[in-house]
């Protein structure tokens, strides 16, 4: 599919996706977020730190960014 043809796909999707409730639209947000990570390659990669993210971690949480070491760090680090 062409680049011009894909951003405006991308366009719509998201368009329809801001037409929803709150709860729908964060949920539509979130599988067009893991459709475009797909789509450049970098679905599985943890955004912290570059990892991939396990089988087991993405069967449960399909839209996670990050491994779970790097979602603990995170947790730790808000409750200080």
């Amino acid at each position: 599919m062409p680049e011009a043809a894909r951003g405006a796909d991308a366009r719509s999707r998201s368009e329809h996706a801001q037409s929803l409730d709150p709860r729908s639209r964060s949920r539509a947000l979130q599988i067009l977020d893991v459709l475009r990570r797909m789509e450049a390659g970098t679905f599985g990669r943890c955004a912290g730190c570059h990892a991939t993210i396990s089988y087991e971690r993405l069967s449960a949480i399909p839209e996670t960014t990050v491994c779970a070491e790097c979602s603990w760090s995170r947790e730790l680090s808000f409750r200080r």
